[in-house]
């Protein structure tokens, strides 16, 4: 009988031990083995206006690199006809730059416009926009996302095919691996997440 010779895989990159645990790949992707995985671990809720006299309304919410769980609070300080200015506050009590009515609020931590309505806003109204744990589900990670998926956790042991549904997978916490072999979103290279997943006891090595 002929010796049977055998051949890891070309995604490993060494024996630095594994440590392995199960996935959820969020559905809309189709994976292959080597895929660096970022989870999603915040989420916007439902915006919740105060018991305002201004009947405007507060939208285009958005995360930020830099958005906090909890509450984002903001409160009018000055009032103006078809207009005003809020405070706003974020979960750790921090006041961040103010917001002006009509205006996008460009900032690190959080997006949204607060929208005149037909009676002005008053001192003392308020809108909180809350920011909660996300899904754990993963995603390929894209160093310009901003739900927490921008930061590697895992390296996906095989292909998975999300496209129609959520799938589940087995993700490698810990290990060596093949520098060659993992993907990553468009616009994002393995320098961008080396370090990270080095923090992480998950080594990319060039292999000879």
């Amino acid at each position: 009988m002929a010796e049977e010779t055998y051949t890891p895989k070309n995604l490993l990159g060494g024996a630095f031990p594994q440590a392995c645990k199960s996935v959820t790949v969020l559905s809309g992707q189709s994976l292959a083995e080597g895929a660096v995985l970022g989870e999603i671990t915040k989420a916007l809720g439902a915006v919740a206006p105060g018991a305002n006299t201004g009947n405007g309304t507060c939208t285009g919410t958005a995360l930020k690199k830099n958005t906090k769980l909890g509450n984002y609070v903001l409160t009018c300080i000055t009032a103006a006809a078809n207009g005003g200015t809020f405070k706003v506050v974020d979960p750790d009590g921090f006041r961040l730059n103010d917001a002006t009515v009509a205006v996008a609020y460009a900032n690190d931590s959080i997006g949204f416009t607060i929208n005149d309505g037909a009676t002005d806003f008053i001192v003392g109204d308020s809108f909180t926009i809350p920011v909660a744990a996300g899904s754990k589900k993963c995603k390929l990670v894209d160093k310009t996302a901003v739900d927490g998926s921008q930061n590697p956790v895992a390296i996906l042991k095989e292909a998975v095919d999300a496209t129609a549904a959520d799938a589940s997978g087995i993700g490698a916490e810990t290990g060596e691996f093949n520098i060659a072999a993992i993907s990553l979103a468009a616009g994002t290279v393995a320098a961008d997440v080396i370090d990270a997943l080095a923090a992480r006891n998950i080594y990319l090595r060039t292999l000879s």
